[in-house]
């Protein structure tokens, strides 16, 4: 499944919210056997605050608790920036493009 963050922050307690029901959304449809496969699509974003920070870790491990796997793509520096602070980048794999992404999930 695809996620594709519409704006240029994220940040505050609806856009929380939609991720969150995303993550749920991903797991739920996951029903076949197969694990879960989750690509964050950034390329409209500028910012991302700690808490959005945390959501993306704790849908993370969600995730992983299914045995599925998250990838990042388009990353603008400000983003990259942020989520390599706080060590994200260590933990979700970024790809410069959705192909690259979509290729790596194999």
């Amino acid at each position: 499944m695809r996620m594709d963050f519409l704006d240029a922050e994220i940040a505050g307690e609806q856009i929380l919210n939609q991720f969150r029901k995303g993550i749920d959304l991903v797991i739920s449809n996951t029903t076949d056997g197969s694990s879960p496969k989750l690509l964050l699509n950034f390329q409209d974003v500028d910012f991302m605050s700690s808490s959005a920070v945390g959501e993306l870790l704790a849908g993370l491990k969600r995730i992983q608790g299914k045995e599925g796997k998250v990838r990042m793509a388009n990353l603008a520096p400000s983003v990259r920036e942020i989520l390599l602070v706080t060590r994200v980048l260590q933990q979700i794999p970024s790809h410069d493009s959705i192909d690259d992404a979509i290729a790596h999930f194999n």
